[in-house]
């Protein structure tokens, strides 16, 4: 029987799936630094967990100045803006994640320039909050928070990185594509072994969960059995997969009862 193309296989069913190319711009969000990038992972942790004590003094301002506001307040990073940290030497601040982790390509279509906070300090005291929330609205900021919170929770265990999400997700695909053609090669191979015909008058199309007016074969017939009698992953399978996917055709059935002669042949040659 000539097979229709992109008819699934079992053995195309069974292939390795297609490994994620970490260096693919498609696979990895480049904006967020690499190993080679940030090596240190330790010290990339502490430069984002780091910032200004609450309690330390800023030398060589006047009263006057302090008095109008015009110096550095340490109640804008406890109160308002944690993402701030400060300069002693240049007497400015800078946003943390930004300067950590801005990137070219960062912003809205890669078109924002960073600007004071980033590239250099900002010491512009007398519009300072004005300008902190500004900054806030900005699209690469935005973006650099996400990127310093998601560093933190991977250092810390509590996420897991790019390259083992990718496996943990393909992982997760191979066992749930297990266990949905497993009750259906187990069905195969219990007609064969009880020597019962597979198929019937209508032995094609997606299979109903109720009982059809048309005659099934027993294969389907012992499938449908099988979700009526609580096989959650098989019910799954049947709701979800697309129609040329199923495993359920005669070309399927006669693959599975094919490979299973093959073993049997193979271990009979064993012993003689």
């Amino acid at each position: 029987m000539k097979r229709r193309q992109g008819q699934p296989t079992i053995t195309s069913f069974f292939k390795k799936p297609k490994a994620y190319n970490l260096d693919d711009a498609a696979n990895v969000d480049k904006n967020f630094p690499n190993n080679s990038e940030c090596n240190e992972q330790s010290n990339l942790s502490f430069k984002v967990n780091s910032g200004p004590k609450t309690n330390f003094r800023v030398e060589g301002i006047d009263e006057e100045k302090k008095s109008h506001n015009r110096s550095f307040q340490p109640k804008w990073i406890t109160n308002d803006f944690a993402w701030l940290a400060y300069s002693a030497s240049e007497d400015s601040v800078y946003c943390k994640p930004c300067w950590l982790f801005f990137h070219e390509a960062v912003g809205k279509g890669g078109h924002q320039n960073p600007g004071k906070l980033v590239s250099v300090g900002f010491r512009d005291w007398k519009k300072a909050k004005e300008s902190f929330k500004k900054h806030m609205e900005k699209e690469y900021h935005k973006v650099c928070v996400l990127q310093a919170t998601s560093f933190l929770k991977i250092s810390g265990g509590k996420q897991l990185d790019i390259a083992s999400q990718l496996d943990s997700q393909r992982t997760k695909e191979i066992a749930e594509n297990r266990a949905a053609i497993e009750p259906i090669i187990r069905t195969i191979l219990f007609c064969a072994e009880q020597e019962l015909p597979l198929r019937g008058d209508h032995d094609s199309g997606a299979l109903s969960l109720t009982r059809p007016e048309k005659k099934y074969g027993k294969f389907r017939a012992l499938l449908r059995f099988r979700i009526e009698s609580g096989d959650k992953n098989l019910e799954k399978h049947v709701l979800n997969s697309s129609k040329n996917a199923t495993y359920m055709s005669p070309i399927i059935q006669n693959e599975v009862i094919q490979t299973c002669s093959d073993i049997v042949t193979e271990k009979v040659i064993d012993r003689i």
